[in-house]
């Protein structure tokens, strides 16, 4: 089920690469089209149901998003 006017979540993550391996096992996330490295950030967006999911990992802080430090998993960067 989509929410009006909601096209994606961003997600910011400490380890992309991590985090895409393990879309499949934990919200049956499926990568959709390419990765996306853009200066201090790189990003991927899922697939999972109707709903794309934005990863993204930070590597300086910068456009609202921090870098995650040890220990922190992951935060929501942006509804889009």
């Amino acid at each position: 089920m989509k929410l009006l006017g909601l096209d994606h979540i961003g997600i910011v993550v400490r380890d992309i690469n991590e985090t895409i391996a393990r879309a499949g096992d934990t919200v049956d996330g499926r990568a959709l089209g390419e990765r996306i490295l853009a200066g201090d950030i790189d990003l991927q967006f899922l697939l999972c149901g109707e709903t794309r999911l934005e990863s993204i990992e930070v590597r300086a802080a910068g456009f609202g998003m921090p870098k995650l430090k040890d220990g922190e998993t992951a935060v929501i960067g942006h509804l889009g």
